[in-house]
């Protein structure tokens, strides 16, 4: 039980955490047809994207994931609690299954799925005519969201050469990642790991982070889809 509690995600806030930015489907991540993404008004400390799969052979068989990024490891979390609210469930019940743990909290039944990774919450459910067990699909983007490919080290890759470090108030660095409108149409993600703290996204688009976490240092990974580009270290 306790990893469906709320409170375990922050237990270490000086730990270890990951951070992932814009994040987007490209159709290999998972064994259905990707459909179709709708893009909702942004959120206060976020945004959401509605995406659609289907079955390849059976458009009977689909199921719908909305992608909640949010731009702090806290807001998720806040998140999952609003939408627990929501369904009006006071504690996290443990499923049936206990191979099925997505997440670093989740609840719902095989149709119909919600759970937290580092900065996202993704709700899942099942929309076709005939229902679809969406319980593999959600232990599938785990995966890859928790995945940390053995990559080399570049200093110079041309996808990440547009970022740039300064400092801002207080002690505090500022990433710059470039243009994420130019990121999200070319398929680009990002996967932030830190060795200590957490990093929280500006309403700007850069990414700001504590000098300790800067220093201790973050490993920055791209990737297209479910395929891996580049590993970068950031340190200051």
């Amino acid at each position: 039980m306790e990893r469906y509690d709320l409170k375990k995600r922050s237990d270490d806030p000086m730990g270890p955490r990951l951070f992932i930015q814009n994040f987007n489907f490209n159709g290999s991540e998972l064994p259905f047809r990707f459909k179709e993404v709708m893009i909702p008004p942004a959120l206060a400390e976020g945004f959401i994207s509605e995406n659609y799969w289907e079955h390849p052979e059976n458009k009977d068989e689909a199921f719908k994931i909305d992608v909640y990024e949010m731009n702090s490891f806290e807001a998720a979390t806040r998140l999952m609690e609003s939408i627990l609210k929501e369904h009006m469930i006071p504690v996290l019940p443990e499923w049936d299954d206990s191979n099925i743990k997505p997440g670093e909290t989740a609840y719902g039944s095989i149709y119909h799925i919600v759970f937290s990774r580092a900065n996202l919450v993704l709700v899942m459910n099942s929309i076709g005519n005939k229902d679809t067990d969406v319980s593999p699909h959600a232990m599938e983007l785990d995966r890859l969201f928790t995945f940390i490919p053995d990559l080399p080290t570049r200093d110079d890759g041309a996808l990440l050469q547009s970022f740039q470090m300064g400092r801002g108030d207080k002690g505090t660095i500022l990433i710059n990642t470039g243009d994420n409108r130019s990121f999200s149409n070319r398929g680009v993600w990002l996967k932030f790991v830190t060795e200590r703290g957490s990093i929280t996204k500006l309403n700007s688009g850069r990414l700001i982070v504590s000098e300790e976490t800067a220093q201790a240092g973050i490993m920055v990974f791209a990737f297209i889809g479910n395929g891996p580009l580049e590993k970068r270290r950031i340190r200051m």
